[in-house]
């Protein structure tokens, strides 16, 4: 019986919330449409963000 609680503890855990979000901010980044795999590569996923978004939203 002991091993039960132990085992749901993490289940839920695992469907709720993504610990691997928190830990890596890149794989944000891995979703968005734009080049993820360029990002991590480059080490610049901040920039490759901030490009598209500058053509996004022209400033008058």
């Amino acid at each position: 019986r002991r091993s039960t609680p132990p085992l749901a503890r993490p289940a839920i855990a695992k469907p709720g919330g993504h610990p691997h979000r928190r830990r890596a901010p890149i794989t944000a980044l891995a979703h968005s449409p734009t080049q993820p795999l360029l990002a991590i590569a480059q080490g610049t996923q901040i920039a490759i963000w901030e490009k598209p978004k500058a053509p996004t939203t022209p400033n008058p």
